[in-house]
């Protein structure tokens, strides 16, 4: 058979032939065969990845809100304990009137642990 300017002998024709099925046959084996998996499957699965430790950290920060609200209710329950013990002081020291005797002075300073010099 001649191809262009060159005679090319029917053995090698042959051999070309048969190498070409050989490479179509290997691509066709080599070729995936597995159909590509369902789109919106696999990112339901890249989502569920996504979202795992996301979801974790939410937990753990409302675990933490839930501990700031209460630390805020026994905060918020001390000032009002405390709020209401300055408003009855308050009240008490319009009360409170300066010693008039000696020793209603050195009475009130032994009760504050002040003990007084003796008297000469």
């Amino acid at each position: 058979m001649k191809l262009g300017q060159y005679e090319v002998d029917n053995k090698w024709l042959m051999i070309g032939g048969a190498v070409l099925v050989v490479i179509i046959v290997l691509i066709i084996l080599i070729w995936p065969t597995n159909k590509p998996s369902d789109t919106q499957q696999i990112l339901n699965a890249a989502l569920v990845t996504a979202q795992a430790p996301l979801l974790a950290q939410i937990e753990v920060q409302k675990q933490q809100v839930a501990d700031y609200k209460n630390q805020l209710i026994i905060s918020d329950g001390k000032y009002q304990f405390i709020i209401q013990k300055y408003n009855v002081l308050q009240r008490e020291k319009e009360n409170v009137k300066p010693p008039s005797t000696n020793k209603e002075l050195r009475d009130r300073f032994t009760a504050l642990n002040y003990v007084p010099l003796s008297v000469k």
